[in-house]
């Protein structure tokens, strides 16, 4: 009435229509596993959608909602949302066809990406022993303890079976044995070269997939390659060196020694104290 004028403002929201893409790193939609195993890797991203959507998986063709995975979202980009999806421990009950669907206030669509899980039976590992080689020599058949020749190698052949398929560990005296120019396996057999007294241990074995694992434990032993019978003694047996130095014969002991020692025109040495097996002795 008295010519005031009223100004309202508004603001207006465009709504938009969710849209998904697959990442460039797929490769494949269609996935082949085994029981108990994982999916993972398997990415997408946002690519528009307002206000910011949500994505669920959906089993197909029933629409209905999808259990046992995990979403994992980053951006990259301000308009864009990377995503993973993961499943975990999968079964035969997972064997089926996937959507990803993504939604917001708009009404729901069809799914945008689309995916298939088959799932086969997976079966727990197992190992069988079957022979050992060394030289020309083979002996078949599991053996907990054998026998080699210093300086000589061994071969211990065996199988394992399982889905999926199992991956093989050796493990020395309970530790990780890692493979080296002189030590070699792989899911057949296990070589091992130039054989030394320090070689000599328990080797075991162990077979894993994601539905367990089995094991065996081998005693190798290590024979000296000296024909000569080994003398039993009380009398420790060692080696004395002997030298010159400015016309002086110094003596270095390295253990308990009986009986005397002359090197040219040194003077004898007395028996060494086995209390200090390293004494030097000098002679004037």
């Amino acid at each position: 009435d008295n010519g005031s004028k009223i100004f309202r403002s508004a603001v207006l929201n465009v709504w938009e229509r969710p849209m998904l893409q697959w990442s460039t790193a797929n490769r494949s939609t269609n996935f082949t596993l085994y029981e108990g195993q994982n999916l993972t890797g398997l990415c997408f991203k946002i690519i528009a959608g307002k206000p910011q959507p949500t994505v669920e998986v959906v089993r197909l063709p029933s629409n209905k909602s999808a259990t046992n995975y995990i979403l994992t979202s980053h951006k990259h980009q301000p308009d864009q949302t990377h995503s993973c999806l993961q499943y975990f421990h999968l079964s035969q009950a997972d064997n089926g066809n996937y959507g990803l669907r993504a939604h917001n206030c708009l009404p729901e669509s069809s799914p945008d990406l689309l995916f298939s899980l088959r799932v086969l039976p997976g079966a727990s590992p197992s190992l069988d022993i079957q022979s050992f080689q060394s030289g020309r020599s083979t002996v078949a058949g599991h053996a907990k303890g054998i026998s080699v020749v210093e300086g000589q190698g061994v071969k211990i052949m065996y199988s394992i079976s399982g889905n999926p398929l199992p991956t093989v560990t050796w493990k020395r005296g309970g530790r990780i044995l890692n493979q080296s120019d002189r030590i070699k396996y792989n899911t057949t057999q296990f070589h091992i070269t130039k054989l030394s007294p320090l070689d000599a241990e328990d080797y075991i074995v162990v077979v894993t997939n994601v539905l367990g694992k089995t094991s065996s434990t081998i005693h190798l032993n290590i024979q000296s390659d000296d024909p000569r019978p080994t003398k039993t003694s009380n009398t420790v047996s060692v080696r004395i060196l002997c030298f010159k130095l400015n016309s002086l014969c110094c003596y270095i002991n390295l253990g308990c020694q009986t009986n005397r020692h002359r090197t040219n025109n040194c003077p004898p040495y007395h028996q060494a104290s086995i209390t200090n097996p390293f004494e030097r002795y000098r002679y004037n």
